[in-house]
């Protein structure tokens, strides 16, 4: 199910204790207030992202997208974009730091499976020779060519300029030692790149699941941002209805 949060408020009560002319106003005040309201959310969030995260992405940051209220429809959704063209979707990978639990298989891990070089139920985790882009991610190009050594990349190419990966790129030459394999049996289960006929570099590790504990407080910012902006964002919102209203 897709992380949404749910942002509402029952204005019956306020009906009352308005004129006509404001009680007409009021599904349009209601409506700009609840999406400035889940518009301040976001931005919390963000903020919260930035620190608990280490070099998140501007993608995964800027993730967030706003359902605005309308005058029929007087509730504001926040949710991640549940699509990526490239990977995996935001509000996929960061589940497991929302709810807590273990993080879904990334489509490189699913390839290694697929082809028994990785045991199911288990991830890919960075070793010394791994290389890292400026965010702490797997390096791409690094992985484009260990999925072709290892021939889990199949007929799809995962290569940046959007040709086809070729096996031994460069030279580089990478293998994976498998759980519980006689060959290479001295070597702990993961990838390997060998540097030369007598140095090899550990590039992953092959770890079984890893589970996470609750880092980003999602539906929370919903409810606090609604406590305590709630109430002058309505005071505004009103007023702008007011100055604006064909009488």
């Amino acid at each position: 199910m897709p992380l949404v949060i749910n942002i509402r408020s029952d204005f019956i009560r306020l009906k009352h204790t308005l004129t006509e002319l404001e009680q007409r106003q009021l599904p349009f005040a209601m409506a700009r207030a609840l999406t400035n309201t889940a518009k301040h959310a976001r931005i919390d969030m963000q903020g919260e992202m930035r620190r608990v995260f280490d070099r998140p992405l501007p993608w995964t940051i800027n993730s967030l997208r706003i359902e605005p209220a309308t005058k029929r429809d007087l509730q504001a959704n926040i949710h991640f974009k549940d699509f990526a063209p490239k990977g995996t979707a935001a509000g996929r990978f960061l589940r497991p730091q929302i709810e807590g639990g273990s993080r879904e298989l990334k489509r490189s891990e699913r390839r290694l499976q697929a082809v028994d070089v990785m045991q199911q139920g288990t991830f890919l985790v960075p070793r010394s020779g791994a290389r890292l882009d400026a965010h702490g991610n797997l390096n791409r190009g690094q992985m484009v060519k260990v999925l072709s050594n290892v021939r889990a990349l199949g007929d799809q190419s995962m290569g940046a300029s959007g040709g086809k990966a070729r096996g031994k790129l460069r030279g580089e030459r990478y293998f994976a030692v498998r759980a519980g394999s006689n060959r290479n049996a001295h070597l702990k289960p993961g990838i390997y790149h060998a540097v030369s006929r007598t140095k090899l570099r550990p590039i992953y590790g092959f770890v079984r699941a890893a589970t996470y504990t609750q880092r980003l407080d999602f539906f929370g910012f919903a409810e606090r941002a609604y406590a305590r902006d709630m109430p002058e964002l309505m005071r505004e919102a009103m007023e702008f209805a007011m100055r604006t209203a064909q009488r």
